[in-house]
């Protein structure tokens, strides 16, 4: 994923997701949707022998940043090693990035990307903290960014815009949570955010739904802004 383009993300996290995705198959194809990111730490069963219609991103998320069903670090490390099998990018926190080191390296030589991610429930921080977790990202091995960051207000959202703005050795992708999240999707994207993301089939149950867009209305309503 070399471009610096938008890419909608629909996100996978429940069984019945799993099941509407197997009779959509051939849907999905024709929608605005890019990829399709896989929540290891929600699924309750190993997605390594199931077809994806679209390429698909494989993350089992650190509890500490939102993940579901308290994974031990051992666990993710296991469930994402059996996803470089299948999967065409892995997602790993920042701040986990030591311990999944050879992991890294494994897909990388694997010719997988490599998300690292950073989430901040409670602000987004400074322009020179977000500036700093761009060096640290490249250091460990990333191919791409995500930062997601609390935007409850507008100084908050305008600060994580302005983060998008600059110019990045590496594509960034920046989504806001809290009151303004749903907004901040739009606005990110149109400032160069490399992802975007939203439900497919069922919101997610760790949001308020009303912060949360679908990923079919989400490409959509992208896809108007940028023509």
């Amino acid at each position: 994923m070399n471009s610096f383009s938008t890419h909608i993300v629909g996100i996978l996290h429940t069984e019945v997701c799993l099941q509407k995705l197997s009779e959509e198959r051939d849907v999905l194809q024709s929608t605005d949707i890019d990829l399709l990111e896989v929540r290891l730490d929600a699924l309750p069963h190993d997605c390594s022998m199931r077809e994806w219609p679209l390429p698909v991103l494989a993350t089992a998320r650190d509890p500490r940043e939102g993940g579901l069903n308290n994974l031990s670090l051992q666990e993710r490390q296991q469930l994402l090693t059996a996803a470089l099998s299948w999967a065409n990018i892995i997602d790993i926190e920042l701040a986990s990035a030591k311990e999944f080191a050879p992991l890294i390296t494994m897909a990388r030589e694997q010719q997988r990307e490599v998300i690292l991610s950073y989430h901040n429930f409670q602000t987004t921080p400074s322009l020179h903290e977000l500036e700093v977790l761009v060096s640290q990202a490249i250091q460990a091995g990333a191919t791409i960014l995500k930062v997601a960051t609390m935007t409850n207000s507008e100084q908050e959202l305008e600060r994580l815009l302005e983060f998008q703005q600059l110019s990045h050795p590496l594509p960034v992708a920046t989504m806001g949570m809290g009151s303004l999240g749903k907004i901040s999707r739009l606005r990110l994207a149109a400032a160069g955010s490399a992802l975007a993301y939203g439900w497919l089939y069922e919101p997610l149950s760790m949001m308020p739904p009303a912060t949360q867009w679908s990923a079919r209305e989400l490409g959509q309503r992208i896809k108007l802004t940028k023509n």
